[in-house]
């Protein structure tokens, strides 16, 4: 509820450069470079590819991020808000199918349960533990949790048990391809990313990595992926003869955010963090727009014909009585 100042609002934008376009490119790449002629040309050109892209796509289906995307982290143990899922049962009512993608189990599943009419559960898939367990959301054997957790991560949350300092600032539990890792408070997560960078680098450990959300650390399987979600999106709708073809929404595109492989497919936007590819991963919600309140701005672009859906990147951010 800080003051800004009008200085920092009203920003001109650079000569032949329209405000929703510098902000886009300011997003993806704010530089001290960012005035130069030359770069500007280049982000303009890439963002205006980039839109045409993705307005002339055909959609069958939406993957979502979970925490920081769908909601919000005072929303952490309620569930998306209701106009959240007001959007999302539009989508559905259209015959779209929804992919959600986090790093939490089953209370993901427990949650959307009872927000969304059950009669539509079967069109919307969850990636668990960050696409390590994949199933319908009336799939009551998902995430499934019988499995034996990998040896490297046993290794791994064997030397966390042993370090005093780390427990006494985060919790940690091992999944079978996960350990989920919970600072006490956000002013010790960088201490406790520092610990998990320092032991996974020194062990020289095979085949895991470490990845960030809104509100843990997770350190994974190199080859668990959300990706596994957007393909499993991706043939749900191929079943209901509609596009095979997913458009991606996530709040942490910068490596080594927890959406980074999800938002890395042609058709991804952020609501947040962007990486700097020019061909992927934009963050074009209006100014000071993050996090839920970019995804409804999202979701209200988003129009239904028969057999697909389409993003009309112009009604971002309008009123509803304006689209």
């Amino acid at each position: 509820h800080l003051r800004i100042p009008s200085k920092c609002i009203n920003e001109p934008s650079p000569q032949g450069l329209k405000k929703d376009e510098f902000i886009a490119i300011k997003r993806k790449n704010n530089s001290t470079q960012i005035l130069k002629k030359e770069t500007l040309n280049y982000w303009q050109n890439a963002y205006q590819t980039f839109i045409h892209k993705i307005e002339h796509a055909h959609f069958g289906c939406i993957v979502f991020d979970y925490d920081g995307t769908l909601c919000d982290p005072s929303e952490r143990y309620y569930g998306p808000s209701k106009e959240i899922c007001e959007g999302l049962v539009r989508l559905l009512r259209g015959n779209i199918i929804l992919g959600i993608a986090t790093g939490r189990g089953k209370s993901v599943r427990t949650e959307m349960q009872g927000l969304i009419p059950k009669e539509y559960w079967g069109k919307i898939a969850i990636g668990y533990y960050n696409g390590s367990d994949v199933g319908v959301l009336n799939d009551e054997l998902h995430p499934d949790k019988t499995a034996s957790p990998d040896s490297v991560l046993k290794e791994v949350s064997e030397i966390l048990d042993a370090n005093e300092f780390f427990n006494r600032i985060a919790e940690y539990k091992l999944r079978p391809k996960q350990i989920t890792v919970l600072p006490i408070k956000t002013s010790v997560w960088y201490e406790a990313r520092k610990i998990l960078f320092d032991i996974i680098s020194r062990n020289n450990f095979p085949g895991i990595r470490i990845l960030e959300s809104s509100h843990s650390l997770d350190i994974v399987l190199a080859d668990v992926s959300k990706r596994e979600l957007v393909s499993t999106a991706e043939e749900m709708a191929g079943d209901l003869n509609k596009p095979k073809c997913a458009l991606c929404i996530g709040d942490r595109g910068e490596w080594p955010g927890n959406d980074y492989e999800l938002l890395s497919s042609p058709f991804s936007l952020s609501v947040d963090y962007t990486s700097p590819d020019p061909k992927s991963c934009w963050n074009i919600a209006p100014a000071g727009h993050r996090g839920v309140q970019a995804t409804l701005d999202y979701i209200n672009a988003i129009y239904i014909k028969d057999s697909y859906c389409q993003i009309n990147t112009k009604a971002i951010g309008a009123k509803k009585n304006e689209r």
